[in-house]
C-alpha cells in the first residue's frame, strides 16, 4: 500500500483501488501482492473491513480478469 500522492500517475482503478486508512488515501497495490515478505508486515494500524468489497473486487480482477 502506498500513499495516493506517490502513485496517482499510474492508477489502474480496478487493480490499484484507493482505500482510506486513518483518513488518508492510499493505493492498494495488488500488483505487488506476491513480492511482500512476511517480515515486511508490521503491526496492524487500521481495520479496512468497511472497504472489503473494493479489496475483493481488486483481487478478482488480479486473478480472474473481472
Amino acid at each position: 500500500m502506498l500513499p495516493y500522492a506517490q502513485v496517482k500517475q499510474e492508477l489502474l482503478p480496478k487493480l490499484k483501488p484507493i482505500i482510506k486508512v486513518k483518513g488518508e488515501n492510499y493505493s492498494l497495490m495488488m500488483t505487488d501482492i506476491g513480492v511482500l515478505r512476511v517480515s515486511d508486515l508490521k503491526n496492524s494500524i487500521n481495520n479496512v473491513e468497511d472497504q472489503r468489497q473494493t479489496i475483493v473486487d481488486a483481487l478478482n480482477f488480479l486473478f480472474q480478469g473481472f
